[in-house]
């Protein structure tokens, strides 16, 4: 089986990413033995948010002696930043009680609540304080080098290529108006080898600040039910987003999957979407994705179709960072050469599966996985520089801050 692959910097990537069991709850024997079912179906690009995932995919990858296995790791923004020599995770609940008062008018609460989206998921955990950073408190975050550079030890290049950098995190330190501090993040994953992928929940009010990151590609949450904070507006920005995106979760938990054909046709057709990360929860539902995948062709760069035009069907090309269809598609571009080309050799599946089959005989087949301060004064939530005037969330904008920094880390 040969899946659609799109190109992040030069590396051939299926469109479809996929997340084994992606709850915290989870156990590594779980994800192993799961894991090992997708990678038998011809799965071999593994998103891993979590320890256990990363140590049962090692574990695989160790086993089958397939370099073609690649991983997708996650690092969160969180492990960048300091604030007075502490790691900015033990202030959150001044860092959340400081980005309601200034992003979250209670309009916008009331509506998120009234779409179901309001939890603490895709927004902040039950905690809360008094107490909120002054604008001379959040020009005071800082950049810690050791820290992320201690984390970022962790992974390995050769096993995961690209490194999802952001998360909740992300959305917090955009939202504090630090896009410096994810640029001095970015820079430090792509010179320990790394190709960084910004991820985010905020699609709609990430997307028009976060342009200015050196990443290879965004990831966001979008699918045909929901979008954060608007699906209308989301839907809207992505189609005018000229740098790659990642759809986030989809199938929408699972509620997409009956018709999951539709779903990817949504997210690659409609809104232009390079690639998804896809969680699988079962043997079965990886083949019913994987089925509904064969059905969609791969991305490939402009330059290269123009190298090697002529007359073909549906491929798709790449034109300052979208996609566009043939004269036989719904898009404008020109007709690539014949019908089975792709552009670039995609992945061989084919071959890999003949290999995944011969190294997982009796190797797996018994094999049990290890288990592994401040002011209560208002503050104003300061704009950098280099973002754009308008925050994208249609709601309101951000108030400019008072102070501005000496200098920009990236």
């Amino acid at each position: 089986m040969r899946l659609p692959t799109f190109a992040l910097e030069g590396k051939r990537v299926p469109r479809l990413i996929f997340s084994i069991l992606p709850s915290p709850q989870v156990s590594s024997h779980d994800i192993s033995l799961l894991m090992k079912k997708a990678y038998e179906i011809g799965i071999s690009h593994f998103d891993l948010p979590s320890p256990n995932h990363l140590e049962s995919f090692r574990e695989l990858r160790t086993l089958t002696e397939d370099e073609g296995l690649v991983g997708f790791c996650h690092i969160g923004a969180e492990q960048g930043v300091s604030f007075l020599g502490r790691p900015l995770h033990s202030f959150e609940a001044k860092v959340v009680s400081t980005l309601k008062k200034n992003i979250f008018p209670l309009e916008l609460i009331q509506q998120l609540k009234r779409w179901g989206v309001w939890n603490s998921r895709f927004f902040f955990p039950a905690v809360s304080s008094s107490e909120v950073f002054t604008q001379k408190e959040i020009d005071r975050l800082s950049l810690d080098s050791s820290r992320f550079d201690q984390a970022l030890s962790l992974f390995r290049p050769e096993e995961s290529p690209f490194l999802f950098l952001g998360g909740r995190y992300g959305d917090w330190i955009m939202g504090l108006g630090r896009v410096d501090l994810l640029k001095g993040m970015a820079r430090m994953v792509r010179e320990k080898g790394f190709i960084p992928v910004f991820s985010a929940r905020w699609a709609t009010f990430v997307l028009p600040k976060a342009k200015s990151l050196d990443v290879a590609a965004y990831a966001i949450p979008i699918n045909r039910n929901w979008s954060l904070f608007d699906l209308t507006q989301a839907c809207a920005l992505v189609k005018k987003f000229d740098r790659p995106l990642i759809s986030l979760n989809p199938f929408a938990d699972g509620k997409l999957l009956t018709g999951s054909d539709e779903a990817l046709a949504f997210l690659f057709r409609e809104l232009r979407v390079h690639a998804a990360v896809a969680e699988m929860g079962s043997e079965e539902e990886g083949r019913t994705i994987l089925k509904a995948l064969e059905k969609f062709p791969s991305v490939i760069p402009h330059e290269k179709h123009d190298r090697a035009c002529g007359q073909g069907n549906g491929e798709i090309i790449i034109h300052a960072g979208r996609e566009e269809f043939n004269d036989r598609g719904s898009r404008r571009g020109k007709a690539s050469c014949n019908p089975n080309h792709t552009g670039i050799q995609p992945h061989d599946e084919e071959r890999g599966h003949q290999k995944r089959q011969a190294s997982l005989d009796g190797l797996l087949k018994d094999r049990v996985s290890p288990d592994p301060l401040s002011h209560q004064s208002g503050t104003g939530i300061r704009k950098d520089e280099n973002q754009q005037a308008d925050n994208g969330n249609g709601f309101g904008k951000e108030q400019q801050g008072q102070t501005r920094r000496q200098q920009e880390i990236g």
